[in-house]
């Protein structure tokens, strides 16, 4: 099947409706029959420290931004995701349901802009097959039961990226001013990608690029975007914090995870207790596990998070060899770190080989110096290096990045097939 015989859009429906389908009878349907320990009905999927859930139902109940209904506004987590699944939950009483829901539209939705990113980045007569392998990724699907935002963060990421080739293949203030919406949409979700658009624009200037105006305005337009949220903020903690408390209590608990062993769960007892020891006994503070959160949920003040971000710096600058321990460590747990042997070894076998056959297909893509593709994978090298050098606790990190290098390491499996069952000098669609 390819676009001769159906248009893109008839391809982005089927693309959409198949890999709802097959998320939500994940969610619904396979958990509960064979008791999964995710989803709505187990304890980890309502206890989780990231409390999205808890500041969407207080959002919605209470109208306050925080954890529960006596805590105050928090700062410690973005408005991206809990609004979206506010959202939802006005909708749908259960909140648990909502957020599975939410996950598999936006998972679905992701495979479609994986669609089109591909038709431009790799030709419209392919697309639909190397879309094939993200609608059936075995992580997008599983992480769609969960309540993290890693899925809606994926599909931000994933339309950043989609509007940015958009963006760069015909330059306009529309495309500016929407490409500058995903950003903020982005950030706000998750603010790792904060920095990331100083990176494009210093990349079309540098490259003298017919886009560095929409580039430009597409930077103004995400950071106007996101300053109501930096106010509120300051409003409500007396703090300046562009989207959420930085990454400080991470980093010094990272510091210490990688001596732990290969289990995710017990490497973030081993990092939190240490970081917790190092602090108090260097400070004489009584930091705690519970004293750090509200209602079961992390909730770190900004002025303690610095303190914990000025020992993760002071380790690094003891000890010479942490930070490239560190970042070599965690570049390798990024693709499969998790709770149980089990779970690594799946990781294992699905990420790595689609990493290595999406960097195969890759190579030669980069020498076309194509802007899309370099900034494609500069986006996927920013995510990883920033997890290293913060944390690695699970695969779920790796999805957004991991996504978006699908195609290409289908790309490489259909070439490869083509070579062996296309006569020399034949055509085909590879």
């Amino acid at each position: 099947m390819t676009d001769r015989q159906y248009g893109i859009g008839t391809q982005a429906g089927a693309v959409f409706v198949a890999a709802l389908l097959l998320r939500l009878l994940f969610g619904f349907v396979i958990v509960p029959v064979f008791g999964l320990q995710t989803g709505p009905g187990s304890r980890e999927f309502h206890t989780s420290t990231d409390g999205y859930m808890a500041v969407a139902k207080n959002l919605v109940e209470h109208g306050v931004f925080g954890f529960g209904p006596d805590a105050p506004p928090t700062v410690y987590r973005g408005p991206g995701f809990p609004m979206v699944l506010a959202a939802a939950y006005t909708l749908i009483a259960d909140v648990g349901v909502a957020t599975v829901l939410v996950n598999c539209v936006f998972s679905a939705a992701t495979c479609v802009v994986i669609l089109f990113l591909s038709a431009s980045l790799l030709g419209r007569s392919r697309a639909l097959w190397l879309t094939m392998p993200a609608v059936v990724f075995p992580l997008s699907i599983y992480y769609c039961a969960s309540s993290f935002a890693d899925t809606f963060f994926s599909f931000t990421v994933v339309l950043y990226i989609g509007l940015l080739d958009a963006m760069i293949r015909r330059p306009s203030p529309g495309r500016g001013i929407a490409h500058g919406a995903a950003f903020a949409l982005t950030v706000l979700t998750k603010s790792i990608l904060l920095p990331f658009a100083c990176v494009v624009l210093v990349y079309a200037a540098a490259r003298r690029a017919s886009w560095f105006r929409a580039a430009a305005l597409s930077t103004v337009v995400g950071f106007t975007l996101v300053a109501p949220w930096t106010w509120r903020n300051y409003r409500v903690s007396g703090e300046w914090v562009a989207v959420a408390v930085g990454p400080g209590f991470s980093m010094l608990s990272g510091n210490f995870m990688i001596d732990a062993g290969p289990d995710s769960d017990d490497a973030i007892r081993h990092g939190e207790a240490r970081a917790f020891e190092r602090v108090n006994g260097r400070h004489g503070t009584a930091y705690s596990r519970s004293s750090l959160k509200t209602a079961g949920h992390w909730d770190i003040p900004q002025d303690v998070d610095r303190l914990f971000k000025s020992e993760a710096y002071a380790m690094i600058r003891e000890q010479p060899s942490l930070l490239p321990r560190k970042l070599l460590i965690n570049a390798w747990r990024f693709w499969y770190f998790a709770s149980d042997v089990p779970k690594c070894v799946g990781n294992l076998a699905v990420n790595y080989p689609t990493l290595v056959l999406a960097v195969v297909a890759l190579v030669p893509l980069l020498r076309r110096r194509d802007p899309a593709v370099e900034l494609l994978v500069l986006c996927t090298l920013f995510i990883l290096l920033v997890y290293a050098m913060v944390n690695v606790s699970s695969s779920r990190y790796c999805l957004p990045t991991v996504m978006l290098l699908t195609p290409f390491a289908a790309l490489t499996v259909g070439q490869w097939l083509a070579r062996r069952s296309t006569p020399a000098g034949g055509g085909g669609l590879w």
